[in-house]
């Protein structure tokens, strides 16, 4: 499965269709994965030999800007490495990696457990496993964990998530999204429905309300603008202080903070409401794939374009415009560049994979983040820098 992460600021990730696994850009806690914490502006072909990760083959990769990259392997392990001072490498730990190490499951919840998605916020990591029971383990900031229990702290071996007496009660799991930057755990259940938890300052938790407080365990999202269009939801993805979900029917759906403009609609903050697509690079078009980060929203579309709205810093959205923000769907600019004449088929924070396995970037560069040799930033995209297939 061809999958991308990481942040657009610091460093990226790819992992190619035969579980080859490429990472690029800042490498200052050794997340890169070669034994050393000097920067790339090239990807580096991931090396497991020699590690706990030897032998086996990877099918999805999380990379997080705290920063630690975060492993699910075929036999349903996980492992990580990079940052740790919060315990989100599972590994009982606060010590920082170069090299994977696995999440200790030995006396706890998640031990002989075979897990088949993972996901990671800055501080904290989650897993499914294959009966759709929750994982989680790292910092438990304003409740992120979601294991009911209001010890802020670090919890350095995996929990399991609350289930009983929360709105996940009797429901199946299919997908896991977490935010990072404000605390909150989500997942989608096999109806269609959300649930999220942790903290929800701005209505990011999406239940119709704002608390001071916190919720220890999941809760409902509340449907309604959802259930008003007839829609299913099938993907979703959350950043900063707000998420993004996507319908069978390709409505996309935000809430959440506003602050630059991320949500593109009028409708409520606290709950779900209906992106408009007239006059905007989702008329016409069905978006299958959302990716979110700290302020700004990509999306995927099945006719092989993509969209970008939010915080754009002018670089950020791929859509040349200049712009410090854009309130609406944009157009990321294919037609004069490298991506002329290219399908899109997957999407991420400034990136997106074509549809003959090629990966192309665009934004900030200190680093190399965009993988083409350079350090020079640009608004458009650049490459290919990598071929997955």
């Amino acid at each position: 499965m061809i999958s991308i992460s990481g942040s657009k600021r610091f460093y990226r990730a790819a992992l190619a269709a035969n579980g080859d696994l490429y990472l690029w850009g800042n490498n200052s806690h050794g997340q890169l994965g070669d034994g050393t914490t000097t920067h790339s502006s090239t990807p580096i072909k991931y090396d497991s030999s020699g590690t706990v990760l030897e032998g086996e083959r990877i099918v999805q990769v999380v990379a997080t800007s705290e920063p630690n990259v975060i492993i699910l392997t075929d036999s349903g392990g996980v492992y990580g490495w990079g940052n740790n001072s919060h315990g989100q490498l599972g590994d009982g730990t606060e010590t920082a990696r170069v090299d994977p190490v696995a999440v200790a499951t030995a006396g706890t919840p998640m031990e002989g457990k075979v897990i088949k998605q993972i996901a990671a916020s800055d501080n904290s990591t989650f897993a499914l496993d294959e009966t759709g029971a929750l994982y989680s383990w790292g910092n438990n900031s304003r409740g992120v964990l979601g294991i009911n229990s209001s010890d802020y702290g670090d919890h350095t071996a995996p929990k399991q998530v609350q289930v009983a007496g929360s709105s996940i009660e009797g429901k199946q799991i299919t997908q896991l999204f977490v935010n990072g930057g404000a605390s909150n755990g989500g997942v989608i259940a096999s109806d269609g429905t959300m649930h999220m938890w942790g903290g929800d300052d701005y209505g990011q938790l999406g239940n119709g309300t704002t608390i001071t407080g916190n919720k220890l365990m999941p809760d409902a999202v509340d449907m309604s603008a959802i259930d008003a269009n007839s829609d299913t939801i099938v993907q979703a993805s959350s950043g900063g202080s707000g998420s993004v979900a996507i319908a069978a029917s390709g409505n996309v759906y935000t809430w959440g903070r506003n602050l630059y403009n991320e949500l593109a609609n009028s409708g409520g903050v606290k709950a779900p409401a209906l992106v408009p697509a007239a006059g905007t690079a989702l008329e016409g078009v069905h978006p299958f794939y959302a990716a979110r980060d700290d302020a700004s929203i990509y999306i995927a579309t099945n006719e092989g374009t993509a969209a970008a709205w939010g915080y754009s810093h002018g670089i950020w959205l791929g859509t040349g415009n200049g712009s410090f923000s854009k309130a609406s769907p944009d157009p990321v600019v294919m037609t004069g560049t490298p991506l002329e004449g290219k399908t899109i088929v997957l999407t991420g924070p400034a990136m997106v994979v074509t549809s003959d396995g090629e990966v192309y970037t665009w934004g900030e560069n200190t680093y190399g983040q965009l993988g083409d040799g350079t350090t020079a930033e640009s608004d458009y995209a650049v490459g290919p820098v990598l071929d997955l297939f």
